[in-house]
């Protein structure tokens, strides 16, 4: 199966893009609007796939951009990435590639950019410095994805 051609409501979406505690279905219309762990909705919209080999097996697998907002407002949030792979006639979820926590910094970021490589995805990210308006964080950074049991897990020391 091409994952290119695959439609985002095919799409399984595990808990955690948005905040979400529980899988998520995607609507073909456009953003789809989801409940938060602690309470509260936002919309969750799909855009922006890339493609590459993470496993070396000759067929790509997908990252897609997961971006949420509040209803009726212009700030993002939660810019992420879901990356998918193909399990025959099936497409499976093998990971939500955001922002790893950081207790130093008071915002959240966000990835900007990943990049496929042999065994692993880097992102490229941005991070809000104290002084930073809520559009544009200013400091980058990077995180490193390696393929683990056909899931993708963070490595240390960004």
């Amino acid at each position: 199966m091409k994952l290119s051609d695959v439609a985002l409501s095919r799409l399984p979406i595990a808990p955690g893009p948005c905040g979400t505690s529980e899988p998520v279905k995607y609507s073909d219309a456009g953003p789809t609007r989801v409940r938060m762990a602690g309470g509260g909705e936002v919309l969750l919209s799909l855009s922006d796939k890339r493609f590459g080999d993470l496993d070396g097996d000759g067929n790509d697998e997908m990252a897609i951009r997961v971006a949420c907002s509040y209803e009726g407002g212009n700030l993002v949030f939660g810019i992420a990435f879901l990356v998918y792979a193909s399990a025959g006639p099936d497409v499976r979820q093998i990971g939500l590639v955001d922002v790893q926590e950081d207790q130093e910094t008071e915002r959240r970021g966000r990835v900007e950019q990943v990049v496929f490589k042999p065994g692993e995805l880097v992102t490229e990210e941005r991070w809000y410095a104290p002084e930073d308006a809520n559009c544009c964080p200013t400091i980058y950074m990077s995180t490193t994805w390696k393929l683990e049991r056909e899931r993708l897990v963070s490595q240390p020391g960004r």
